[in-house]
């Protein structure tokens, strides 16, 4: 049915190129650059917004020049907001053109508008381009209706490039395979004879100038499928059945190596995770060792600032304990980091002075004494830590080499299994060309001993039989026509007979006198009483 057509690569008439406007004046106007469109029957637009083609195809162009745009937008609008926004590869080949053509009267005839907007459609469908932008124009400048598609690559979406271009012959031709078998009604033998050696599973060569030994093969291959194809049938199933037999050893290998990868990784990640609460709770303890040992000298220094307290009340009541009080409060306040002169005065003079300002410096000094204990606890508690920290790394360490070990013996392993995989594949493949070189050579004998047996014989009994057979028809009615009809004149109504068969009674005796006299000559027949 339909002959898909993709031009050469950079064409402003097809493939893939970079003008929408080269490809819009192309396709919506006649050839040799002319600003008439006699030759357009009509046109049809795809994911736009507007039936008008000239606005189609600069809404098009909008959209590719304005990729990078929409691609920023669809990532503010969908990806997490910590993920960076990265760009893709920018092309200039926006513009991807091919055509559609229904060939034969059978096809042509009758094909509608609405027929070849649907075709277009599923075709692009096919090609993974159900979202892109895409312009459809009809000519009628030759014999075989034809559709033309302009697809913009750019998602509209998105503003990435879809690859509708990647391997688009092979894609297109299998949907028009299709379309033809759905229609029974097969236009491209060769499309068939290539879809049918691909799912024999003969390899055949699609270079341009193929080596006289593979067009041979091929075509022996081909004759013999069509001379016997229940044969052909009970091989192909034959061969199937063992390249399934293959390709269910080719799943399961791939299932059995995913599964020793995520082992692998499940592993790895679980001897992490215990390495950690390992060290986690190494750190629980030796911070809570580290407490231990200091809890006795919190207790000592909490006992002791008590009785200073208690002593410094007690001496308050005494002259010469309020000068002794007086010297701490001074040496306190003098010990102090980050007082200027005016402060330490003023502090000094109110210590002297005041009782309160004296039992302030000495809560001060104990204040001080406190922070000095609580960091060497903090320092003690941080050295043993670090030594869990740095047991923790080094187990980390070794499992991540363990780990590397173990994935490079397993790659080792698995590449191994792919190339005795694929080494059975290539043994499978010359078993399975084999097979249908010695299936070819098996009609060819056959057909060559059927005709050498036909020569010796001559021509068949059958066909000699039936040509008799006609012959003999063929001269009866022959006689019949040329027989003069009979009257009432020519019968002897006495005898019920005609007048000619009265004369060649006469002529020529009867069979039962010649009956009679054999039985004369050699005597009666014995009877049964006898």
């Amino acid at each position: 049915m339909v002959a898909p057509r993709v031009p050469a690569k950079g064409r402003s008439n097809g493939g893939v190129g970079t003008s929408f406007k080269g490809t819009a004046a192309y396709l919506l106007h006649d050839p040799d650059h002319a600003q008439t469109d006699e030759r357009v029957l009509w046109t049809d637009t795809y994911n736009l917004a507007t039936e008008d083609p000239e606005m189609a195809w600069r809404i098009m162009a909008a959209t590719a020049k304005d990729a990078l745009r929409i691609q920023r937008d669809h990532h503010d609008a969908t990806a997490p907001e910590d993920q960076p926004f990265k760009a893709s590869r920018r092309s200039f080949n926006h513009v991807f053109h091919y055509s559609l053509s229904w060939r034969g009267e059978d096809e042509a005839i009758g094909i509608t508008r609405a027929e070849m907007i649907q075709c277009a459609k599923d075709s692009l469908h096919e090609l993974g381009g159900a979202d892109l932008q895409a312009l459809f124009v009809a000519h009628e400048d030759t014999d075989n209706p034809h559709v033309h598609i302009m697809v913009n690559r750019i998602h509209p979406e998105t503003g990435r490039v879809v690859g509708v271009d990647g391997n688009s012959k092979k894609r297109l031709s299998n949907w028009a395979r299709h379309y033809e078998r759905d229609r029974n009604l097969i236009v491209c033998p060769e499309r068939e004879r290539r879809a049918h050696l691909r799912e024999a599973g003969v390899p055949y060569s699609v270079s341009k100038e193929p080596t006289e030994k593979q067009y041979r093969d091929q075509a022996a291959v081909v004759d013999a499928v069509k001379a016997d194809p229940n044969r052909a049938a009970k091989v192909q199933a034959a061969e199937q059945a063992q390249d399934s037999v293959l390709h269910r050893d080719g799943i399961q290998m791939r299932a059995r190596h995913q599964a020793q990868w995520e082992k692998l990784s499940r592993d790895h990640g679980f001897r992490k995770r215990l390495i950690n609460d390992e060290a986690d709770s190494g750190k629980r303890e030796a911070t809570r060792q580290v407490g231990d040992r200091y809890i006795p000298r919190f207790e000592a220094q909490w006992d002791r600032q008590r009785e200073e307290v208690v002593q410094f009340h007690q001496d308050e009541q005494r002259f010469l304990g309020r000068f002794s009080n007086r010297l701490k409060a001074v040496k306190s306040i003098l010990g102090q980091q980050g007082l200027d002169a005016r402060e330490r005065f003023q502090a000094t003079f109110s210590a002297v002075k005041d009782e309160g300002a004296r039992l302030a410096a000495l809560e001060m000094l104990h204040r001080k004494e406190d922070r000095l204990l609580k960091g060497q606890l903090k320092a003690d508690t941080k050295s043993a830590r670090a030594e869990v920290e740095q047991g923790r790394k080094t187990a980390i360490d070794d499992n991540y080499q363990r780990f590397v070990a173990e994935r490079e013996t397993m790659r080792d392993a698995h590449q191994a299994d792919r190339r005795d995989h694929k080494r059975r594949w290539d043994e499978r493949d010359r078993a399975r060309t084999d097979r249908w070189e010695a299936f070819a050579v098996e009609v060819e004998a056959e057909r060559d001993m059927r005709a050498a047996y036909e020569d010796a014989k001559g021509e068949p009994f059958r066909s000699r039989a039936t040509k008799e057979e006609d012959q003999r028809r063929s001269e009866a009615e022959a006689n019949r026509r040329t027989e003069p009809r009979s009257s009432k004149d020519d019968f002897d109504l006495s005898s019920g007979e005609s007048l000619a068969d009265q004369a060649a009674r006469q002529v020529e005796p009867p069979r039962e006198a010649f009956k009679d006299a054999s039985q004369e000559r050699s005597g009666p027949k014995p009877s049964a009483d006898d």
